[in-house]
């Protein structure tokens, strides 16, 4: 997504407008993140200035989870069992 921010001599964030937009609650994400960021003061030659910057914001999906388990035999079995299984698949 794309979003434009106008950003004063002090640094401050102003006005953002949404260029191109996911939806889905990404936009409003997006613009609550840029209106915390503080950028450094700014002027050019004694002269404030008030900029717009471009932001291109990535937002990615987690990677699924996976959950192994590892099956122990109980603490009071004196005897221990090697075994394993195998299978093959065909597609």
């Amino acid at each position: 997504m794309q979003l434009i921010a106008e950003i004063d001599d002090n640094g401050n964030v102003g006005r953002i407008v949404v260029e191109k937009g996911i939806g889905s609650g990404c936009d409003e994400e997006a613009i609550r993140l840029l209106e915390n960021i503080k950028f450094g003061q700014v002027s050019n030659r004694g002269v404030r200035l008030k900029i717009r910057k471009k932001f291109k914001i990535e937002f990615k999906l987690p990677s699924k989870r996976s959950i192994n388990y590892i099956l122990k035999t109980g603490a009071g079995d004196s005897k221990t069992q090697n075994s394993s299984f195998n299978y093959t698949i065909d597609l």
